[in-house]
């Protein structure tokens, strides 16, 4: 995994050596990339995903361990679910969207407090949801992208061509997406397995912290809640995508390595991953 990240780094910080007709060079990359990863019937009759497996998230010098599950019901719903370990108190941390309603569900020990940094929205609670709204759709378009090298609806996304990166050890040919909104990144796609290898974008790495209460600011009820803070400068965040395994006549990565200035931010491993299983509408109620 660390070689595989060093090329990764070597390749999204490298300058695109060539240039094409960005949307009929983009079209021709995806076209074969989609086929790589199982064809475009099978990307099209893609309804459900249920992804589950372990994370690990680093906070400063420590390691958080926990579980992960992934729930998407195309065309706008999306559920990411994670319990992790802090401090020997267990934490389940929900978040994302259903059309345009957030989903945003905690819980932790009494006592416990777990802040999680939002947006920076001026003080103003509207327009700090709309923001984390824009958050959630943007992973899950990032998500689809790294699975299905496609976009949900709403994203309104299209693959342009951006050129070719490499490093000593591969080559990759770089799409750029531009959507709705703002959403902006790239994927690399292997010159040799043609399917994806990262995706790159601009953003700020997530933080958490935790504290006693009575300790600072506390959160509204329950032990924990959602704080806005000075965010860090922008910078480059990349998705590693690899293990891929195949799951209903598509082969989908099984693990993402995210890291930001070189460093792992965070990792997913997923052990199982359902397509087209029934999701009840339950899940994704806010």
């Amino acid at each position: 995994m660390k070689k595989m990240m060093a090329v990764a780094a070597l390749l999204a910080l490298g300058v695109p050596k060539t240039m094409s007709a960005g949307a009929d060079k983009g079209a021709e990359v995806l076209a074969e990339a989609r086929k790589a990863i199982g064809g475009a019937d099978n990307v099209g009759a893609v309804r459900t995903i249920v992804a589950t497996g372990k994370s690990q998230r680093q906070m400063g010098d420590r390691q958080m361990d926990g579980e992960i599950e992934i729930a998407v019901a195309l065309p706008d719903r999306y559920l990411r679910t994670q319990v992790d370990s802090i401090m020997g108190n267990s934490v389940t941390r929900e978040q994302g969207f259903s059309g345009s309603a957030l989903l945003e569900r905690s819980a932790a020990p009494p006592g416990a407090v777990v802040m999680f940094r939002g947006p920076d929205a001026g003080g103003d609670p509207e327009r700090a949801k709309q923001m984390r709204l824009q958050m959630q759709k943007n992973e899950l378009s990032r998500l689809m992208a790294a699975w299905l090298l496609t976009t949900p609806d709403y994203a309104q996304g299209q693959f342009t061509y951006a050129g070719e990166a490499e490093s000593p050890d591969g080559k990759a040919d770089v799409l750029e997406l531009k959507g709705a909104d703002n959403l902006s990144f790239r994927v690399f796609i292997d010159k040799k397995t043609r399917r994806p290898l990262m995706l790159t974008y601009q953003g700020r790495p997530p933080m958490i912290r935790t504290q006693t209460m009575g300790a600072g600011p506390r959160p509204p009820e329950g032990g924990h809640g959602q704080v806005e803070a000075q965010p860090p400068p922008l910078t480059e965040i990349q998705w590693f995508v690899d293990d891929f395994r195949q799951v209903g006549g598509l082969w989908l990565p099984h693990r993402f390595t995210q890291a930001a200035d070189g460093k792992t931010i965070e990792e997913w491993e997923f052990s199982k991953i359902a397509v087209n299983q029934p999701i009840k509408d339950d899940k994704f109620k806010s």
